[in-house]
């Protein structure tokens, strides 16, 4: 991360505006990025593509991992802090050389760069409680309904924490989440 003029988490964070709240096409959108940005080097291109890709691939659990620790839903928060906050949660996550505290802080200086200052501090809770409690959280799974009709095929089974946690059929897995379908807990 050598250049000193283009902050390359800025660069995520625009792409994910352009796809997210745009409704873009995002691997046009990611390509001309990293067209424009060709200068940077190879390391710095990487971090972009999968920071991105990662991001929108994650980003129905990463939602629900922020409605857990935010007292604002995701559907609520403002587009920008939305983006910061997912991309900053897909590295916290799921990047594991990326140190957490440098993830929060350079969260926090994007927050306020973007003329959000008063939020900085909101960014700064969510993420570092998300640091705290990453160990904790068991992974989201996600199952088909073939039954559902229309966009309600997909049930997203509920964020369960270890401490929590129960196994009631036995699984031999070390994690074993608990979901709702319908309202009823399964």
């Amino acid at each position: 991360m050598t250049d000193n003029t283009t902050n390359i988490r800025e660069v995520v964070l625009d792409v994910l505006l352009e796809v997210l709240e745009n409704h873009n096409l995002s691997h046009i959108v990611l390509k001309q990025a990293l067209e424009k940005y060709l200068f940077l080097e190879r390391q710095d291109r990487a971090f972009i593509t999968r920071c991105v890709e990662g991001t929108l691939e994650y980003r129905i659990q990463i939602d629900a991992v922020l409605d857990r620790f935010s007292k604002v839903k995701t559907a609520k928060m403002k587009p920008v802090i939305r983006e910061i906050l997912r991309m900053s949660v897909y590295q916290i996550l799921y990047m594991e050389r990326v140190p957490d505290s440098a993830v929060c802080n350079e969260a926090v200086k994007l927050a306020k760069k973007r003329k959000f200052q008063g939020l900085s501090g909101f960014v700064n809770g969510v993420l570092r409680t998300v640091s705290r409690e990453k160990e904790k959280l068991v992974h989201l799974a996600f199952i088909r309904n073939p039954m559902a009709k229309g966009n309600k095929k997909d049930l997203i089974l509920k964020i369960q924490f270890l401490s929590t946690c129960k196994n009631p059929v036995g699984w031999s897995l070390p994690l074993c989440p608990s979901f709702e379908v319908d309202g009823n807990s399964r």
